[in-house]
């Protein structure tokens, strides 16, 4: 999980403030996007334990006298970092807000300062359309995507309907076999082709990398897999 490596950073720089200050702004340049978010669960749980760094940041910060604390200007993790595609938008913005809720709840607790954010004035990007035919690039510019996470739906080759067949002959097209392949791996070819073009440093995470689909002609090329890249997330089964 990215989480992993945002927590091992922290730790070996919670000592130095200059250090701290400029991971806190890491952290707020971070985007998600899921492109089958559903009622948004990837993208909560994703929120959550990032302002659950963000809290404990804070509180390195100020036990350590390094930040004269004022909550209302120190809490910089918002939902404005969080896009997805779904049927239902509506949902998963209100997860979203409703995460933010319950997290501002605890900062308040935790330093005995009230702190919410109402009236909203942010928003996650959860576009209402199919993930399939959609440009992702509509959503988020690739070159602004820190990770890629999700769940797309499973529906076996011969059990998909007419429409599912539709939308994913566009996205196979001219990739040998593409027949027998199973509805959710239209997914792994649109997240593989976005992520060629995010810059490096979100391709190569952990020293992976998204390999670019080759050269070779176009029937022959192989089916893309999203575990090529550490920053691109699905969910069980995948």
């Amino acid at each position: 999980m990215f989480l992993d490596a945002l927590w091992a950073e922290f730790s070996k720089i919670k000592g130095n403030r200059n250090k701290l200050f400029e991971f806190h702004k890491k952290l707020r340049g971070l985007t998600f996007f899921d492109p089958a978010c559903g009622c948004g669960n990837f993208l909560v749980i994703a929120y959550r334990e990032l302002r659950q760094l963000e809290l404990e940041l804070l509180r390195t910060a100020h036990t350590t006298g390094q930040l004269a604390l004022d909550v209302h200007q120190m809490i910089a993790l918002d939902v404005d970092q969080f896009c997805g595609i779904e049927i239902e938008e509506f949902p998963a913005q209100v997860a979203l807000w409703l995460a933010d809720h319950q997290m501002n709840l605890k900062v308040s607790e935790e330093f005995g300062l009230y702190f919410a954010r109402i009236p909203l004035k942010t928003s996650p990007k959860i576009i209402h359309g199919n993930a399939l035919t959609l440009d992702w690039n509509d959503v988020l510019p690739a070159e602004r995507c820190s990770y890629v996470m999700g769940n797309p739906p499973f529906v076996g080759a011969k059990f998909m309907d007419d429409d599912q067949r539709a939308d994913t002959r566009a996205v196979f097209d001219r990739i040998g076999n593409a027949g027998l392949l199973d509805f959710v791996a239209a997914w792994y070819v649109k997240t593989a082709r976005y992520m060629q073009f995010a810059p490096s440093s979100l391709r190569g995470r952990a020293g992976e990398r998204v390999k670019s689909l080759p050269s070779a002609p176009p029937s022959s090329l192989p089916t893309p897999s999203v575990r090529a890249n550490r920053s691109v997330r699905c969910g069980a089964g995948c």
